[in-house]
């Protein structure tokens, strides 16, 4: 492959590893919030929603793992 090929290849892969990190990314949010959030007619917390308080720490290391891959 000339360089110039070897460039949009490069291109073209790290473009593709983007949107499946962001797909996997997004899923992750869904999920957590979908299994947390239960009742809107309330500002206040319920015991099962105070797991959103540990979103941050479960992305932290699903990015740690991706970074690793």
């Amino acid at each position: 492959m000339s360089p110039a090929e070897q460039a949009h290849m490069s291109k073209v892969i790290e473009k593709k590893q983007m949107q499946d990190f962001m797909k996997l990314y997004s899923g992750l949010v869904e999920r957590c919030f979908m299994s947390c959030a239960q009742d809107f007619t309330s500002k206040a917390l319920t015991g099962k929603e105070h797991l959103m308080e540990r979103l941050p720490r479960v992305l932290q290391r699903n990015s740690d793992t991706v970074r690793e891959e």
